[in-house]
């Protein structure tokens, strides 16, 4: 088996309706052989009945398993785990795939010497965005909510600004690296609707500082569509304390830096709420949301 395709999900069974339709019209040379391997992360909904239809349905091996351990971490380990695959691709359950997506997989290993890539992943945004959603310069603060992982079309190594490292929607490597390196950390990552985030990010960064190159792959693209949900404060303000609580988790730091950090901030939302610049205050409020996660989390490994 050349390509393993690892779709972990939970409670998305319309979605993965859809993506494994997708997946079926994806195209490859005839002398290479792949599998799509659904793993169920406890879904209440159908989604074990639809993967057990499309699997009559697939033209390929389909896989259907269930994963009782709650949490993304838990699901991409099972996957890896059964794939059989020398490749193993990795995508969210709601992305919607270009074309050649499995083709340029394909091909990446054929002309970058590296066992791991990250791929393109652009975000369908609602026809509307609220103000405080900023997606671009020094005050970004859309990189925990949109998944949005564009930067052109230049092949490039992870490790430095922009390309710090893949996201989890779309990545793809050799089998051969988790012998080498491990698997996923099963303390961090989405469990249900406990956002810990950050387990693709701790793998990637644990190969990067063993020396292994990842690279960035633009042709490899996904699209992920983006639920206006999703750019409430509400959610932004939740999803930065979960990826705080997750860094305190992957890459501990003093207590006494992280409450700098959060006065620092303080400073700067008054200094902009000064200015009338509401807009980048909630840039640092999203900060200290971020720091107060790390404190919690924190204290909760001191227990």
């Amino acid at each position: 088996m050349h390509i393993s395709v690892i779709i972990p999900t939970y409670n998305r069974a319309k979605l993965l309706d859809k993506l494994l339709d997708n997946l079926f019209q994806q195209s490859l040379p005839s002398n290479v052989s792949w599998e799509i391997i659904v793993v169920d992360n406890n879904s209440s909904d159908n989604t074990e009945k639809i993967a057990l239809q499309k699997k009559f349905l697939s033209p390929v091996p389909l896989i259907y398993v269930k994963e009782k351990k709650q949490g993304s971490s838990y699901a991409r380990n099972r996957g890896v785990k059964i794939a059989r695959g020398e490749i193993i691709a990795f995508i969210d359950d709601d992305v919607i795939l270009d074309k050649h997506w499995l083709e340029s997989i394909w091909q990446a290993f054929r002309k970058v010497k590296a066992n791991a890539f990250g791929g393109k992943v652009i975000p369908m945004l609602p026809p509307t965005i609220p103000k405080w959603v900023v997606r671009s310069g020094p005050f970004r603060n859309t990189g925990l909510a949109l998944v949005d992982h564009d930067f052109g079309d230049k092949i490039s190594e992870y490790g430095h600004p922009p390309y710090y490292a893949p996201v989890g929607a779309n990545f793809f490597l050799k089998k051969i690296i988790f012998k080498k390196y491990g698997l996923f950390r099963e303390d961090v990552g989405v469990k249900g609707k406990t956002f810990l985030a950050g387990e693709d990010s701790e793998f990637f960064l644990r190969l990067m500082r063993q020396g292994e190159k990842v690279y960035y792959y633009p042709y490899a693209v996904v699209y992920h569509p983006v639920d206006s949900k999703r750019l409430t404060k509400r959610f932004l303000l939740k999803r930065y304390f979960g990826a705080g609580r997750s860094a305190a988790l992957i890459n501990p730091s003093s207590l006494k830096y992280t409450l700098r950090n959060i006065i620092i901030n303080i400073t700067y939302i008054l200094w902009y709420a000064l200015k009338f610049d509401v807009i980048t205050s909630f840039h640092f409020i999203l900060r200290i949301s971020y720091h107060l996660g790390t404190v919690y989390q924190y204290f909760l490994n001191k227990i």
